[in-house]
This record gives structure tokens, C-alpha cells and sequence, in this order.
């Protein structure tokens, strides 16, 4: 796992698995056993 943030930005305003933006803020298991990235877009703001 790597973290990649700018300071000041605490909330999550997206997130996407390779590539492709989640619906909703959970990961399937067999997401997460397949692995892949996982980017989170950070906002300073909720």
C-alpha cells in the first residue's frame, strides 16, 4: 500500500479501482483478493 496526499486534504471526495470510479464505499472481497489500485481522490472540504 502507498499513500500519495497533499497536505490539508482529509476527506474523501472519490475513489476509483483501477481505473473505474466506485458506486458505492465498499470493496467486494474478491476485489480486494484480486488486488489492483485503489486511488482515492482527496478533498479539503466534506
Amino acid at each position: 500500500m502507498s499513500i500519495k496526499s497533499q497536505s490539508g486534504k482529509k476527506y474523501v471526495k472519490e475513489a476509483r479501482l483501477n481505473g473505474q470510479k466506485l458506486k458505492r464505499p465498499f470493496l467486494a472481497h474478491q476485489n480486494i483478493v484480486k488486488g489492483g489500485e485503489l486511488v482515492f481522490l482527496m478533498a479539503a472540504r466534506p
